[in-house]
């Protein structure tokens, strides 16, 4: 939790694998994660390198290279 205090974006999925425990403490379901990825085109998780939860509560998705 210390991490969201200090303002510290947050690993929520990195290489296509789900961080867990990062997700478990801010509440995040893979259904967000998704959802967010949606609005990029993404269709799996498989086509995220990274999704990080921003400081302001919204997710950012960034797109694994082809």
């Amino acid at each position: 939790m210390g991490e969201i205090i200090d303002g510290t974006p947050l690993v929520l999925l990195k290489n296509g694998e789900y961080q867990v425990e990062v997700m478990r403490g801010m509440r995040i379901d893979p259904e967000d994660i998704m959802a967010a990825g949606r609005t990029k085109g993404i269709t799996s998780i498989h086509e995220i390198k990274y999704a990080i939860l921003e400081r302001n509560g919204a997710i950012s998705i960034i797109k694994a290279q082809s």
